[in-house]
């Protein structure tokens, strides 16, 4: 059976492993064989049974691709595949808006199954799915035929990226969808991948509300950095022809221009806060908080002095700016 393993079977056995493959077929059954066969080599190797005969319990125990498996199914060499590809492909950052339409969402299926480039044949494979072509172009198939792929994902992102929040969006609520695609040079060879927002009403983009299984509090690693005019108006939110003029007119960041960024609910990423200070010039009586911003391009901005109430204003930066408050 599988790669040549023995196997090793009473009548009764049999009888009770056959009602379990009533509605298999030839392709299920094949992967299903496979499956076994790497899972009890994996226990062999890592001493966790004596020799590598198939069992009833190990057919018991192992999905026929015909009923969601618990992730318990993966062998220890298919988790590997997969972790692999979570920490090479994605990292973790919180979002505050995760529950709220500004949050961000990567849907499982037209994200990342539907996407070859993003995850490739190797990958799906090791999550358990059986027709991965029926599957990459079938959305309801990851819930209706497969759904093992989702909780098997599920599972190596609580092992790789627990913080990320793999859930099911019900139908009705909008988030904003990230995707990634690729980047072509002139030649047509693949220069790189950028993320790509869909969804954003800030910027006038049609809400998406359809139902989807979404993973929160991730973003994809290894991305072009999209640095022209509007790419970078949308890294940094607000109203985005207002975002775009402040950046044209000001090629320098500076506290006059980081302040008009946030009047127009821009958030520039918050690198860190030094401290809290009474501001009593000029008549002034005030708090100002002294920060380091960073620019979409990754280089800081430091020393830069803006009102406590302003920055308590915006939700992102309160929790570094709180602890230096008596």
């Amino acid at each position: 059976m599988g790669d040549g393993h023995a196997l090793e079977m009473s009548d009764g056995d049999w009888t009770e492993l056959l009602p379990t493959l009533k509605d298999s077929n030839g392709h299920h059954f094949d992967s299903w064989c496979n499956n076994v066969s790497r899972k009890v080599t994996c226990d062999f190797r890592n001493g966790r049974r004596p020799d590598k005969t198939i069992r009833l319990s190990d057919l018991l125990q192992t999905s026929t691709g015909m009923r969601c498996s618990s992730s318990d199914a993966m062998t220890d060499d298919a988790k590997e595949i997969v972790n692999t590809w979570i920490n090479s492909t994605f990292y973790y950052e919180a979002d505050v808006y995760a529950e709220t339409e500004k949050g961000f969402a990567i849907h499982v299926h037209e994200d990342l199954v539907a996407k070859k480039d993003v995850m490739p044949d190797g990958v799906l494979q090791a999550l358990g799915a059986i027709e991965m072509s029926k599957l990459r172009s079938q959305k309801r198939r990851l819930i209706s035929h497969e759904p093992q792929v989702v909780e098997n994902l599920r599972t190596c992102f609580q092992d790789t990226l627990p913080q990320c929040i793999i859930k099911e969006k019900p139908t009705g609520q909008a988030r904003i969808r990230l995707s990634r695609e690729e980047v072509r040079d002139e030649q047509g060879m693949l220069a790189g991948h950028k993320e790509v927002r869909f969804g954003d009403k800030s910027v006038g983009d049609k809400q998406i509300r359809n139902p989807a299984w979404i993973i929160q509090n991730a973003r994809y690693a290894n991305v072009l950095l999209d640095l022209t005019p509007e790419g970078t108006a949308r890294t940094l939110g607000g109203i985005l022809d207002n975002v775009q003029e402040i950046l044209a007119e000001n090629p320098t960041w500076n506290r006059e221009m980081i302040l008009e960024l946030l009047q127009e609910g821009a958030t520039p990423k918050l690198y860190s806060v030094q401290g809290v200070a009474q501001n009593l010039s000029e008549g002034n009586n005030f708090r100002e908080a002294t920060c380091t911003f960073q620019h979409p391009s990754g280089y800081l901005v430091p020393n830069v002095k803006i009102p406590v109430s302003l920055m308590l204003s915006v939700n992102i930066y309160k929790e570094q700016v709180q602890p230096h408050l008596n």
